[in-house]
C-alpha cells in the first residue's frame, strides 16, 4: 500500500516551468514574413491570454518587435550514467530568467553531480550553451556535457510584436516557417 502512495506521489510532482527573456540562437533574430500572415496578438505570451486583436503582415515585410521570450512548460528529465563535474553559470533557483540577470547576474563555479543525480534540460541557448535545472537551480552550459532529448521538451517562443497600430504577443514557434529568417549582430 506504502508503495502504491508513493508512486503516486511521485506521479504527482508538479512539472516547475520555466521562462528566459531572450531568443533561440545567436545575433538578434530579423523575420520576414514570406507570405501574408495574420495571428493573434495576446496581452501575455501565453495561448489563454486574452486577444488584443490580429497582426497583419504582407509578404516581404519584416516583423517589428521589442521583446522576446522562450516558455518552457515541460522540460526534459534525464538521469546522470556517471558522475560529473564541469564550469557552469549559476543564476539560483528561479522560474523566469531576464535579459538583465542572463546578461549581468550569472555567477561561475563548479557544479559536481553524482551519477543516478536527476537533471531537468531546459532549453538550448547559443554558441553550444544550453539551460538545465539541478535541485532547483538554474544553470547554463556546454550541451555537449549532457546527452539530452530534446524532443520531450515542450516550448513557446513569443514575441512582443508591433503590427500597424496594434501591439500584443505573438507566438512565433508555430508559424515561424511563413517567415525567412535572419540574424543580425
Amino acid at each position: 500500500m506504502l508503495a502504491l502512495f508513493l508512486s503516486a506521489a511521485a506521479l504527482a510532482t508538479p512539472v516547475i516551468p520555466f521562462q528566459f527573456e531572450g531568443w533561440p540562437g545567436e545575433g538578434v533574430p530579423v523575420l520576414t514574413a514570406t507570405a501574408t500572415i495574420a495571428a493573434p496578438l495576446r496581452a501575455e505570451a501565453k495561448p489563454d491570454s486574452p486577444e488584443y486583436g490580429t497582426c497583419k503582415l504582407p509578404s516581404g515585410s519584416r516583423l517589428k518587435w521589442s521583446m522576446s521570450t522562450q516558455v518552457v512548460q515541460s522540460p526534459t528529465s534525464m538521469t546522470l550514467k556517471a558522475a560529473k563535474s564541469l564550469t557552469v553559470t549559476s543564476y539560483g533557483r528561479l522560474v523566469l530568467l531576464t535579459k538583465s540577470a542572463y546578461y549581468n547576474k550569472g555567477n561561475e563555479k563548479t557544479l559536481s553531480m553524482d551519477a543516478g543525480a536527476k537533471v531537468e534540460f531546459l532549453m538550448y541557448r547559443a554558441e553550444g550553451s544550453c539551460f538545465f535545472r539541478y535541485k532547483g537551480e538554474v544553470f547554463s552550459a556546454e550541451c555537449s556535457e549532457f546527452e539530452f532529448a530534446g524532443e520531450d521538451q515542450k516550448s513557446e517562443w513569443w514575441l512582443q510584436a508591433e503590427c500597424g497600430d496594434v501591439g500584443g504577443w505573438m507566438r512565433v514557434d508555430s508559424i515561424l516557417s511563413s517567415f525567412a529568417q535572419g540574424r543580425e549582430f
